[in-house]
């Protein structure tokens, strides 16, 4: 799963996170931080398969 999300700041992230992880049978996250953005695009639509 990829979810692209924007937070007020580093707390905020944090804050997120701690909830992905309690999520039952969740294992583990991977995070990337973009400092600006060249391209930004809408959101993709949603596979229906």
């Amino acid at each position: 799963m990829l979810l692209k999300v924007r937070t007020r700041d580093t707390q905020a992230l944090e804050d997120l996170l701690e909830r992905i992880h309690s999520i039952e049978g969740f294992t583990g996250t991977r995070s990337y931080i973009a400092l600006s953005t060249y391209l930004e695009r809408g959101p993709s639509p949603v596979s229906t398969e």
